[in-house]
């Protein structure tokens, strides 16, 4: 067998991978949570939600026909423009339908199949995308502004009102991934004070239940899963560091056969044996670490299988507060 190094190649792979599920789902988000309190007056809950300097709403305005209205947002520093502004056209004859049917049209929605860029088309204009397809379908919707625990930016997402589980919560924004927009679609699930929990339309079962237990169970099964890919890096990193060590062993062993070899050093039976057990304990130590780097090799295929189908969600969103645009009160 060769006593050739051990390669790193490996490790240096899942290095990366494990940077990539580490990141892969935070969002690049604007803030579009807030409007002034006058304005809440008319459109919004008894109390306003804080306009932040970044991203705010700045207006609300209602056009001449009542089904009409439009939002003024501010834009972010060294945007082209400083203010811009999305119109709303809402169905009067939209209606509250069933979960299932909202399902169907979400699955048939492929507005989510577009590149998130700040500014010109981010999470707002999902959100209103979203919103302005269902009411065209008569489908009631709204429009959601969120607005986050210690965080200078806030979201924005669609909301279906249905008769069968209340108020749905839907977010097409694409997730960042390497500087590129990976496209999703997710039920969402919102409540102040607690995480901001989602569940890809594609992981839904044929039992799912629009219920916070389901997406803390969804939750759960992620943080494990993120859990698993540390413990995986962390034996990656032990395998490095006796990689690195068999190494050294082997470069002292080579010299020593290198010394002997230049001054032709007489090799009696004792130094022979010392020879031959050193080599068969250093092939011993080499196949034990190629073994330990295809047992994690294998764990971290079967690993990054389930992270395809989970996703990694290692966002620390906590929802402060959030408002309907146009105004919706609860029954």
């Amino acid at each position: 067998m060769s006593n050739k190094k051990v390669t790193l190649l490996s490790i240096l792979a899942f290095a990366a991978w494990i940077l990539y599920v580490t990141n892969r789902n935070h969002k690049e988000v604007t803030t579009v949570p807030t409007t002034q309190s006058e304005l809440a007056k008319n459109i919004g809950p008894d109390k306003s939600i804080q306009v932040n300097a970044t991203h705010s709403v700045l207006g609300f305005e209602v056009d001449k026909d009542p089904n009409v209205f439009k939002m003024i947002f501010k834009n972010s520093p060294g945007a082209k423009e400083l203010t811009q502004e999305l119109k709303f056209t809402m169905n009067p004859n939209a209606r509250k339908v069933d979960f299932s049917e909202v399902l169907y049209f979400l699955n048939q929605n492929s507005s989510h199949k577009r590149d998130y860029v700040l500014d010109d088309y981010d999470c707002k204009h999902f959100a209103h995308r979203l919103i302005s397809d269902a009411q065209k379908k008569g489908i009631k919707s709204y429009f959601v502004a969120i607005k986050l625990q210690n965080k200078e930016v806030g979201h924005a997402i669609a909301a279906f009102e249905t008769s069968d589980w209340g108020m749905v919560f839907v977010d097409f924004t694409p997730a960042s991934q390497n500087a590129k927009s990976k496209y999703q679609r997710n039920l969402i699930w919102l409540e102040e004070g607690e995480r901001f929990l989602s569940i890809p339309l594609e992981e839904l079962g044929m039992s799912f239940r629009y219920e916070k237990r389901s997406f803390e169970s969804f939750h759960a099964k992620r943080f494990a899963l993120q859990m698993e890919a540390q413990n995986i890096n962390s034996a990656y990193m032990e395998l490095q560091s006796d990689v690195n060590k068999y190494n050294q062993e082997m470069q002292i062993f080579s010299r020593r056969i290198q010394y002997i070899n230049q001054n032709r050093t007489p090799v009696n039976q004792q130094l022979k044996n010392e020879i031959q057990a050193k080599q068969e304990e250093l092939n011993e130590i080499r196949q034990e670490l190629e073994d330990r780097q295809a047992e994690l090799e294998d764990q971290r295929i079967s690993h990054q299988d389930e992270v395809q189908e989970v996703g990694i969600n290692t966002s620390d969103w906590v929802v402060e507060s959030f408002q309907f645009f146009p105004n919706y009160a609860a029954p």
